[in-house]
């Protein structure tokens, strides 16, 4: 117990050398050297004798080994040398009280390795007698130096487990099943208040868990015992003040007996009161974003249906217009070219009386040719009256959308050839009027629809039906033609896009069934409300 002292203080320190570091004992064997065999056994263990004054006896084992001093330095008072200067004084201490009471003692100080390093060791001593009298010390010393670092550094980590738990307000429990039992950390407090009285048994935990989650997260605890699973909850409790407290509370089966029932089970458990406060604003300002959302949508809908409404309806008036000026003008004027032609006619077979007496076949040529002029106007004068049932049939106007379907449909079937029929259904004790911007919608995308048949379907038969479920009107148009695939056609073919603006108009509904060789059913739904 090297100390710097003199003889004389070595010789008052007897006793701390019997405390002292007890020399670890090597036994060499195998095929390690001897020095490194003894070195490994004397960290472990160093057994040592002394005198009853504390003189080292030679017959100590593994102190040359562990301290690198040889017996005849470390005889008498020399295995001092190898003490921590700064634990000679504690050492005398023990000593002296050790030989006042003749007493088995241990203690810890520093001995130097030999290497060089200062390791803490721990010695143990008995008195060994004669006749009441004491004639030795022996005992142990063993290297603590690792477990000693071990331990500290365990005890650091608990320490900052410990503030992280502080500093998070995390309560930490521990339940004995078998008794029921419940043991707590300090962070208990924060979670269920300064005032709030220490649950010790788990029926007094319930108690403070909210009416609505009690039911609910007692079956799951019970149903946790049966897993070895990490468990997971959040709930409400209840302060004895009437707040009320979201928790998170994890935790797991540590100990089960011999059929395998939970007897221990440990875990934390946290405030997520803020985190629950933050996630319901989060919810609320996403479903206010939700519904400016959809407001914006629904507003941005409603410009668009009545942006398209006013583009229909110029289209509408512009071709009601047209239609007014192919029927009044070009039919004024086409009955005037027909009676000039007639007058004309007139005037040149009365002129022509002595030219026809010598050309016989000039009266015949003249009828023919005044013949074929007027069948001309009179096939003019029809497709101008066609083109103007077109833009604006006058039946939707005046008699409504079935009567100027069923005419359409029946025009439409004499002039393409393809055997058409119109149906009408539901409309019994109901009105058949509806809305103009409706009636022409509807009219319109029929209309579209027999103009696509005609070029693409090669149908040899169609079927109109005009239907008045509940609060709808819809209109289906099918055809026994080739079909097609709806998903490869395109959006912006003029056709579709028409059909669709205009029932989006009215706020409406296209859908189109087809495939291959299976012909088409289009359906124009669009509400009455």
């Amino acid at each position: 117990m090297g100390t710097g002292m003199d003889n004389s203080d070595k010789q008052d320190v007897q006793i701390g050398a019997q405390t002292d570091e007890l020399a670890p004992h090597n036994e060499a064997s195998g095929a390690q050297s001897a020095d490194e065999r003894q070195r490994a056994l004397a960290s472990m263990l160093v057994i040592w004798s002394t005198t009853p004054d504390g003189r080292f006896f030679e017959r100590e084992t593994g102190w040359q080994e562990f301290t690198g001093q040889s017996p005849a330095e470390a005889r008498d008072f020399g295995w001092l040398d190898c003490v921590h200067p700064d634990d000679l004084k504690s050492l005398y201490a023990i000593w002296i009280h050790a030989s006042q009471t003749l007493q088995a003692f241990e203690l810890e100080y520093r001995v130097r390795r030999f290497d060089g390093e200062y390791r803490r060791a721990l010695v143990r001593a008995v008195p060994i007698r004669d006749d009441g009298q004491l004639i030795e010390w022996t005992g142990t010393l063993a290297d603590v130096e690792d477990a000693r670092r071990a331990e500290e550094r365990l005890r650091e980590g608990e320490e900052r487990l410990r503030f992280a738990l502080a500093v998070s307000g995390t309560g930490v429990w521990d339940w004995n099943i078998a008794t029921g039992q419940l043991e707590w950390n300090d962070g208990y407090h924060h979670i269920f208040g300064r005032n709030a009285e220490t649950p010790r048994v788990m029926a007094d935990f319930v108690a403070y868990i909210h009416e609505d989650d009690a039911e609910r997260i007692t079956a799951k605890i019970h149903a946790a015992l049966q897993a070895d699973d990490i468990t997971d909850m959040e709930y409400r409790i209840v302060h004895e003040d009437g707040a009320v407290v979201w928790v998170r509370v994890m935790g797991r089966v540590f100990a089960r007996d011999a059929r395998g029932a939970a007897i221990r089970k440990m875990g934390v458990i946290s405030d997520i009161t803020a985190q629950k406060e933050a996630e319901e604003v989060l919810r609320r300002s996403q479903l206010e974003l939700q519904s400016e959302a959809q407001t914006a949508r629904a507003e941005t809908a409603e410009l668009r249906r009545r942006l398209l409404a006013r583009v229909v309806g110029a289209q509408e008036e512009e071709r009601r217009r047209l239609s007014r000026e192919l029927h009044d003008q070009m039919g004024q004027n086409l009955t005037v070219v027909a009676m000039n032609l007639r007058a004309l006619s007139e005037f040149v077979h009365d002129s022509t009386q002595e030219l026809r007496r010598t050309d016989v076949n000039l009266e015949r040529e003249l009828a023919q040719r005044f013949q074929a002029l007027q069948v001309a106007i009179g096939s003019v004068g029809e497709e101008v009256g066609r083109l103007a049932r077109e833009l604006r049939p006058p039946s939707l106007d005046t008699l409504g959308l079935t009567a100027a379907l069923r005419q359409f449909v029946g025009e439409w079937e004499r002039s393409t050839g393809i055997s058409a029929q119109f149906d009408v259904l539901g409309f019994e004790g109901k009105s058949s009027r509806f809305d103009p911007e409706i009636e022409v919608a509807l009219y319109r995308v029929v209309q579209e629809a027999l103009t696509n048949v005609v070029r693409h379907a090669g149908a040899r038969t169609v079927s109109v039906l005009l239907q008045r479920p509940n609060s709808e009107i819809m209109a289906i148009v099918e055809d026994d033609g080739r079909g097609f695939d709806p998903k490869r056609v395109p959006t912006n073919r003029l056709g579709l896009v028409g059909m669709r603006e205009r029932l989006d108009a009215v706020g409406g509904t296209l859908q189109i069934e087809s495939e291959p060789k299976g012909g088409t059913t289009i359906f124009a739904r669009v509400p009455l409300n």
